[in-house]
């Protein structure tokens, strides 16, 4: 089932898992209330696959795949200011909200995090 983000707070119903797959980035605002509306909809697992920058990523490379991503990803959503998570920012961000971080899975800049309820 898709929500709509800005409104899934309002949802009586709850889901086993809620995967959230390179998107979180885009929430840099909302940030608190975006992983917190996420668990509290999610009984079992919180599961968050984000895309990271590459740690020796030139700025102009990376300005490059911006402006791509923003031609690519024109959606009502879609806020192209917001930049990627870093790999020290993101793992951070997770560690605040008790989150595990899976390494082993780390590949073509993407990261895996998992939120299990107690």
């Amino acid at each position: 089932m898709k929500i709509n983000w800005k409104n899934f707070n309002i949802l009586k119903k709850k889901f086993d898992y809620s995967v959230m797959i390179i998107s979180l980035y885009q929430f840099k605002n909302d940030l608190k209330k975006t992983i917190r509306n996420l668990k509290k909809i999610s009984r079992k697992k919180v599961i968050i696959i984000e895309e990271i920058l590459p740690i020796n990523e030139s700025t102009s490379l990376s300005n490059i795949k911006k402006t791509i991503r923003g031609y690519l990803c024109k959606t009502s959503f879609y806020h192209k200011n917001n930049d990627l998570f870093d790999l020290q920012e993101f793992k951070i961000l997770m560690k605040k909200n008790n989150f595990k971080i899976i390494n082993k899975f780390i590949s073509n800049n993407l990261l895996i995090a998992i939120f299990k309820k107690n």
